[in-house]
């Protein structure tokens, strides 16, 4: 009897590729998944990281605006203390200014900036500004006074005028320099300061 020959199909060492293959291929899919879950949930870790610092940057701006508006008060308490503090000193000191003003002369302003006072006015004339002007430094209101401008113009219903800025510091402010210490009569302090009328008309040519 002779014995029937079998047919193989599928060589063994061949099914042990495909079965290998196909356990690769699980296993990409299976990694493949896990890290596209992964990436899923950093992302959504991201977007929430976002929504938390937008939210953390509308507070930052909010506490820097209180800090802008806290160091402003800060600065007007102490603009309110330091004149609190002098408050004698200026009661004296427009009380002084108010008794050395001449008849026909007027302040339109009154500016103290850095320690600089700036005063503006007008008079019907340029020796009432002299008179202001000793007055003013003999009543110790001021230590020096300078000059700025001196302009002839016309003010409504009036006529002519002179208008006149003078500028000084506090006496309590003001260091004087020596030029200033030898040179301390009133009449050197505002010497060669007012001019000429004509000078003054000329300054002023262009407020008629």
């Amino acid at each position: 009897m002779r014995k029937k020959r079998r047919f193989v199909i599928l060589d063994r060492t061949l099914l042990y590729v495909i079965f290998g293959i196909i356990i690769l291929l699980f296993s990409l899919n299976f990694i493949t998944t896990q890290q596209k879950n992964k990436i899923k949930r950093l992302e959504d870790e991201i977007a929430a990281v976002q929504e938390e610092l937008v939210h953390y940057k509308h507070i930052t701006e909010l506490v820097s605006k209180i800090e802008e508006a806290r160091a402003s008060i800060e600065s007007r308490i102490e603009e309110f203390q330091k004149l609190d503090n002098r408050r004698a000193f200026w009661i004296e000191h427009f009380s002084a200014m108010g008794n050395s003003m001449p008849e026909f002369v007027w302040f339109t302003s009154y500016s103290f900036a850095r320690e600089v006072i700036e005063i503006r006015g007008i008079s019907y004339s340029i020796q009432t500004i002299a008179t202001l002007m000793v007055q003013l430094l003999k009543a110790n209101v001021f230590d020096y006074l300078n000059i700025t401008y001196i302009k002839e113009g016309n003010v409504q219903d009036y006529g002519k005028a002179f208008f006149f800025e003078l500028k000084s510091e506090l006496p309590a402010l003001k260091k004087k320099t020596d030029e200033q210490k030898e040179d301390g009569s009133i009449d050197a302090q505002i010497k060669g300061k007012l001019g000429t009328r004509e000078s003054a008309k000329q300054a002023g040519a262009g407020l008629r």
